[in-house]
């Protein structure tokens, strides 16, 4: 198959380089990946050493290579400070940057890595170790090892830290990744400088949104910090950070002597304006002076910091000293160091720990003749100290004993425990109405503690990355064995316990946390919820939950009922004619025992029931196996029979199937249009974009038959038995959802129906599944496949179109045909009285031509005219002056 040409009005031609690769797992920890720099530089070292000195961050070119997949073209530039300038020998650390030339370019979802090389680390576990630990707890960076060659040199073992930018942004908090990112650089110590933005600039660098570069967000949390009066400081840096999780962040970096951060220098940190919340959020970065090392080790006896450090001189440290003058911050802060002493620190945790990962990377490091340290002082540092640092074991024993000794004397607050949610009603239209008359959701909280509990501090939330969402009011008791009702409602404003959120019936998540707003006192994840049916357990705290159709809000749960469970569904034949009967069948189960189960079905009209029965006659299996069945008799050619199922339990309560008010359809004599899934891409790293400029899976639809194919109205799945997955094209834009006769119409499988009526609501799984095309919900396929593993930028596809054959094809083909089409040679473009103008040799044997046209080379092309007998064509749309060309020639 030819490549295919495109062509800008510039005259500049284009030629597009398929990259492949098909590892999942850049931080994974069960194993070492192997990463490949080649210079095409013979003097790449000298260069990346200027560029370091010059202190401008400025890359060189390199080409990088991961299992056998190329990039070529990536940037490459030494990164750190001291562990790039005392290094000795070429194991530097590394920034690779894959956008840097070729802005759509990534490596598995990332533009850049960030390669550390264990400096002052002789066991070279520090950094990974505690990335581990903040990850437990904290929104922080993966890490993992990787071995490292440049130009076949091998550098040896790096830890590869996951850098935080717009890709780390959106992995943690999903949409909300538009905010502002600062980096705290040296001496970003958080003092007010004024309202002039250029004062902090020597300190902070901001790294998202640089165009608008806007740091007043930035300025007015610093004039919060520095400037409100103690008897406000709580309220006000509450609204505008994330105290809670920097008060945790500091007892566990405190914990582990990591001084190469802001209590140190004043940097090595990242805050993080959130635009869910509305607050920045501290962010940790660069961990491997941890465990004591930084500022001299064993010389400076480290291990023996005061767990009150804030830092070498007073009053300059505002994040560090403010929030101790507030006494409920500082009891919160002892009441953390002690629970991650306790977890974190137990040598029954962490020595096996340090043991498995060592197992991990020893061939490795024995194998690294650039790493600073001998093999005795690796395996010597996992235990014993090693000139001024501390061995990993030797920091820890030392460390519990300072923390035990400086406990000794203090009060820490004891942490409460036993409080669970208990009840909650996410669709109450009748049930219980709050003091304002309103029927909102509430949730009901249960104390299994002997005494009364204040939950004063702690937390509310529907959202597990933002824990401190809503704060309980002070003074907010509940007696011992008693409950206490609070309103989900988004009205904080009707009064103490009226929550900033509201819950969510089709299903969500709820969380009860400790007064640190980072540990979950009780949590979970539940389903779509009943009008005026609670969810709760039974008995009361217990880990058993039911559906309660009588909801028992403060006071003790009764028992309830589940409602009865349908699966299994099958229609047979899906595509029945005007002679045959269709048979249903589904099981039906219950916690109790199924009274009854009716599928109701119209042919236009009124809906008529059925009974359903498990008696062994309508195709159900065995007598009372809980499968039930009944046939839904002959209709005339052209009817649409539309229908659903009800399932009811000896306590009335009622599941329908499929249900959300959606019905299941099937058309009586139905003819299927001549159309196909035609290819599809489910791995697409570089191959082609979507409209907004992703890379994202896709598959094509051909149109083999002899007249124009609106599919809007036509279901799409990659799940053939969920239903409840099936994604119903619009048919609100039928000029969009039309396919021409022998044309093909790509939709975009990127889980973003936001982005356009061509993008669908599910991923295409590289690992393999299913795809199919319906005209009608839960039956009448007129296409499907299933597939397994795929490789990336390598589509699967049909050759010829339409024809039962597949093969892998190395260069994709999306919107065109898949049978081998070419491009004429020699294509000229030139622009004459208004009117753009291609011309091209003649193709043997062609019997037409056809002209494509995109904005961007990587963009969809849509036809432009086809049938074209002569060898030329006139474009005389010039009101987009920049546009690329594809010419086809048919047969």
């Amino acid at each position: 198959m030819k490549k295919k040409r495109y062509i800008i009005l510039s005259l500049l031609l284009f030629f597009r380089f398929l990259l492949s690769h098909i590892s999942d797992f850049v931080f994974d920890d069960t194993q070492i990946p192997e990463f490949y720099l080649t210079f095409e530089q013979e003097n790449y070292l000298e260069l990346l050493w200027q560029n370091y000195q010059a202190g401008e961050n400025e890359y060189i070119p390199a080409t990088f290579e991961f299992n056998g997949d190329i990039y070529p073209n990536v940037g490459v530039r030494y990164k750190g400070n001291a562990s790039c300038f005392n290094q000795p020998n070429q194991k530097k650390p590394f920034k690779i940057k894959f956008n840097e030339y070729n802005e759509n370019q990534e490596f598995y979802g990332l533009t850049k890595l960030s390669l550390s090389n264990q400096y002052m680390d002789p066991s070279f576990l520090r950094e990974k170790i505690l990335y581990d630990i903040f990850n437990k707890y904290l929104i922080s960076s993966r890490a993992n090892f990787i071995k490292l060659y440049t130009n076949d040199n091998c550098l040896g073992i790096y830890t590869n830290v996951e850098q935080v930018n717009k890709k780390f942004l959106r992995r943690n908090f999903e949409s909300n990744d538009n905010g502002n990112l600062f980096k705290g650089e040296e001496l970003s110590t958080l003092e007010w400088l004024g309202s002039n933005q250029e004062n902090y600039y020597p300190y902070y660098d901001l790294k998202t949104n640089e165009e608008e570069n806007d740091w007043s967000d930035l300025i007015y949390f610093i004039d919060i910090l520095d400037n409100i009066p103690i008897y406000d400081f709580q309220e006000s840096i509450e609204n505008v950070f994330h105290i809670h999780n920097w008060i945790f962040f500091f007892a566990l970096n405190n914990l582990f002597v990591n001084l190469d951060s802001y209590v140190g220098k004043c940097h090595n940190y990242y805050v993080y304006h959130r635009t869910d919340s509305d607050k920045f959020i501290h962010i940790p970065w660069d961990l491997n002076l941890s465990f004591g090392t930084f500022g001299g080790g064993v010389y400076t006896n480290s291990v023996s910091l005061s767990i009150f450090y804030k830092g070498p001189m007073p009053g300059i440290r505002p994040l560090a000293e403010r929030f101790f003058e507030i006494e409920e911050y500082e009891d919160l802060y002892l009441m953390i160091y002690q629970y991650v002493m306790e977890e974190e620190l137990d040598p029954d945790v962490i020595y096996p720990r340090i043991e498995e990962l060592a197992d991990l990377i020893r061939s490795d490091v024995y194998a690294d003749t650039l790493k600073l340290y001998s093999n005795e002082e690796f395996e010597n540092s996992l235990v014993d100290d090693i000139d001024n640092i501390y061995g990993l074991e030797s920091f820890i024993e030392q460390r519990r004993t300072s923390i035990e000794m400086q406990f000794e004397g203090l009060e820490i607050p004891t942490r409460i425990d036993n409080i669970f949610i208990n009840e909650f009603l996410a669709n109450n239209d009748l049930i219980l109405a709050d003091e304002f008359g309103e029927y909102d959701d509430w949730l009901e909280i249960y104390n299994t503690n002997e005494e009364t509990i204040d939950l004063s501090g702690m937390f509310l939330s529907d959202n597990p990355t933002y824990p401190d969402k809503w704060k309980f009011p002070e003074n907010t008791e509940i007696n011992a064995g008693d409950f206490l009702i609070v309103w989900l409602d988004n009205d904080p404003e009707q009064g103490d316990l009226h929550t900033n959120f509201k819950m969510n019936e089709d299903g969500e998540f709820i969380g009860l946390y400790h007064q640190d707003g980072v540990l979950a006192l009780d949590s979970l994840s539940f389903g779509n919820q009943l009008s005026d049916i609670s969810f709760g357990r039974y008995p009361d705290g217990s880990d058993f939950w039911q559906f309660m159709p009588e909801p028992t809000p403060g006071t003790y749960n009764t028992q309830g009922n589940d409602p009865p469970e349908l699966s299994n569904f099958q229609q047979v034949p899906l595509t029945p004619t005007s002679s045959e009967n269709v048979n249903v069948t589904i099981q039906a189960t219950d916690d109790n025992y199924i009274y009854l189960v009716t599928l109701y079905y119209s042919n236009g009209g009124d809906f008529f029931p059925i009974y359903m029965l498990d008696n062994g006659l309508y195709n159900d299996g065995s007598v009372g196996d809980g499968i039930y069945g009944c046939f839904i008799p002959q209709q005339s050619p052209g009817t649409i029979i539309s229908y659903y199922i009800e399932a009811e339990d000896n306590q009335e309560m009622i599941t329908g199937y499929p249900g959300n008010d959606v019905l299941i359809e099937y058309e009586v004599d139905y003819i299927r249009p001549s159309l196909y899934i035609n290819e599809f891409l489910a791995i697409n790293r570089t191959t082609n974009q979507d409209p907004q400029g992703s890379y994202a899976d896709w598959l094509e639809i051909y149109n083999a038959g002899a007249n124009a194919i609106d599919i809007g109205g036509l279901y799409i799945t990659d799940d053939l038995t969920d239903y409840s997955q099936w994604y119903k094209i619009p048919e609100t834009h039928p000029d969009s959802t039309t396919i021409p006769p022998g044309d093909f119409l790509l939709l975009w499988a990127d889980d973003d129906e936001e982005d356009g009526i061509l993008h669908l609501n599910f991923n295409l799984n590289g690992d393999g599944e299913q795809i199919g095309l319906f005209a009608y919900y839960g039956t009448t396929p007129i296409d499907t496949l299933s597939y397994d593993m795929q490789t990336a930028d390598i589509s699967y596809g049909r050759n010829t179109d339409g024809s039962p054959n597949w093969e892998y094809f190395t260069e994709p083909t999306p919107g065109f045909s898949n049978s081998g089409l070419e491009s004429p040679e020699n294509i000229i473009i030139y622009y004459d009285n208004g009117s753009i103008f291609l011309e091209w040799d003649e193709v043997t044997g062609a019997t037409f031509y056809t002209v494509y046209s995109s904005s961007t080379p990587d963009g969809i092309f849509s036809l432009e005219q086809t049938g074209i007998e002569e060898t030329s064509w006139e474009d005389r749309d010039t009101v987009n002056m920049k546009k690329f060309y594809i010419v086809t020639a048919g047969y």
